[in-house]
């Protein structure tokens, strides 16, 4: 139950954070900058849609009837039906991950808006690159110009690490991106420090273990998929003189100004996403505030505060049974008999005495005959007659929705530690 639990919230989680983003028609013309079969399948599939608008124009313009179906008609378009190995760094446990191209495709652009897309900078920026990549009859990786052919593709190839890849990314998927999402953080870290950490990861972590591989490539000769134990450690430190050479170079090219700004701009919150965002809520409530309504009588505050049981120390009336009462009892009820009882933790007692304390009179033989469950619906009976009045009061009441009642008896009182027990033995709470 509990792993069950786990995977339905890393799947609410991942769903929000990671899928809403990637999927997003904000961004996903990324994917031109990551495996190039998926890549030349979305410029393909932007192609398809730019040809689309020039018919449906062509024949408005010829006096038919440019019938489309929507601003994204896919129609008769589909993707590539195959299979490609997503490579060493998808690998599960050693595994090679095979992806199927076409539900992968159908999958990451279900909810896109190609005219949405269109309509991006980056794409009308880079347009004619991007139609001849979705034209070609052949694969073009941008990161290797042996497959450009005869055209120079380097404008688009330049434009993906300025735009694309300087965004801060994480192999832990979730964590990163919800992290960095949080405008409250269970472990206290603020806004800035956890794009700080961002920072980090993209520019020291990530780059590093790309160097650490080729470092031990030059020694060895081998090829690895990740270099561990003393010998990273080792790599980590030349790396950071190299980087640290490469920081003193960059700050010798900006000015004190320039520096100033940037320092202000990562560690504090003022110009953060979130500040901006909560300023401009809390503008728009003042505001809400300040205009002049009719309020309801539905909005009305009744002066009345609903409590739970927990809250207010109340009984639960289930759990006022006869297997909770004295043996006694117990072997009184079993001969119809009554047991005049005043023992603590017996539900019987405490049902008798509640009774008395309410003013609820019963004649002999119901105190011998009545069972403990109907004992307790003439104490939720007038339980309700207390708490259906007033600013309470309402036509569709019914008195099976009380749960609980508030205890007016000493002994009733008395068993407020064992409905505690109870309750939290259902919730599965072991409290030693």
């Amino acid at each position: 139950m509990n792993t069950l639990v786990f995977l339905q919230r890393f799947r609410f989680v991942f769903e929000k954070h990671v899928v809403a983003c990637w999927r997003s028609d904000s961004i996903l013309h990324y994917i031109l900058g990551g495996n190039p079969t998926l890549a030349n399948e979305f410029a393909r599939w932007l192609v398809d849609y730019k040809e689309r608008r020039r018919r449906e124009d062509s024949d408005a313009e010829e006096g038919g009837d440019g019938e489309s179906g929507g601003e994204d008609d896919r129609g008769d378009f589909t993707f590539t039906c195959k299979s490609i190995d997503m490579g060493a760094y998808h690998a599960v446990a050693g595994k090679a991950v095979t992806l199927d191209v076409e539900q992968a495709m159908e999958y990451i652009t279900a909810d896109a808006d190609r005219s949405v897309i269109m309509g991006s900078k980056f794409v009308q920026e880079h347009w004619d690159l991007i139609e001849k990549m979705g034209r070609c009859e052949h694969e073009i990786n941008l990161f290797n110009n042996s497959t450009w052919g005869d055209d120079d593709f380097e404008p688009l190839h330049q434009a993906i690490w300025n735009e694309i890849a300087i965004h801060p990314c994480h192999q832990q998927r979730c964590e990163n991106w919800v992290q960095l999402a949080a405008l409250v953080s269970k472990t206290n870290v603020g806004e800035a420090r956890r794009t700080w950490r961002a920072i980090i990861i993209a520019t020291i972590i990530r780059p590093f273990h790309l160097w650490a591989k080729g470092e031990y490539y030059k020694r060895t000769g081998k090829e690895i998929r990740r270099v561990e134990g003393a010998l990273r450690g080792e790599l980590f430190l030349e790396y950071m003189k190299l980087f640290i050479k490469k920081i003193k170079k960059a700050k010798r090219r900006v000015t004190d100004e320039q520096r100033k700004d940037i320092l202000q701009s990562l560690t504090s919150t003022d110009d953060k996403t979130s500040t901006i965002g909560r300023k401009q809520k809390l503008d728009d409530l003042v505001a809400g505030l300040q205009k002049s309504r009719k309020v309801n009588k539905a909005e009305m505050p009744t002066g009345v505060v609903d409590q739970t049981v927990i809250m207010k120390g109340g009984i639960v009336f289930k759990y006022l049974t006869m297997s909770r009462s004295c043996d006694d009892c117990q072997k009184a009820w079993k001969k119809r008999n009554y047991n005049e009882c005043n023992k603590e933790r017996c539900c019987m007692a405490a049902v008798h005495q509640e009774l008395k304390q309410r003013g609820i009179k019963l004649k002999r033989d119901e105190l011998k005959n009545l069972g403990i469950a109907e004992k307790r619906h003439k104490i939720r009976d007038h339980e309700a007659m207390i708490w259906n009045t007033g600013d309470r009061a309402k036509e569709s009441f019914d008195i099976k929705s009380m749960r609980d009642f508030q205890p007016k008896s000493a002994l009733m009182k008395g068993l407020s530690d064992m409905c505690m027990e109870v309750l939290n033995n259902e919730k599965g709470i072991n409290i030693a």
